[in-house]
């Protein structure tokens, strides 16, 4: 994208859970936690490996942050480019 002008295209993509707002903080936990349990396990990093994808370990917080930061970087390319939902 660069090579084409757009400066601060996102330069990987996320993938997460995501849950609906007013979920209780306990739920949320259990889930983080069976999810990087899940991450964790070999099965999965083999899986996960042999497709070329990054497993990232981490926090509801986190991600939130991740989350965040991608939304700030499509903002920036969507103003910079001008580009309109039809």
């Amino acid at each position: 994208m660069q090579e084409v002008g757009v400066v601060g295209f996102p330069s990987e993509v996320l993938f997460g859970l995501l849950a609906p707002a007013g979920t209780p903080v306990t739920i949320i936990q259990q889930l983080n936690s069976a999810i990087n349990d899940g991450l964790r396990s070999a099965e999965v990093r083999a899986s996960l490996d042999a497709i070329g994808v990054e497993a990232r370990i981490g926090t509801p917080q986190e991600f939130a942050v991740a989350l965040d930061e991608q939304a700030r970087q499509w903002k920036t390319v969507i103003d910079e480019t001008g580009i309109k939902v039809e």
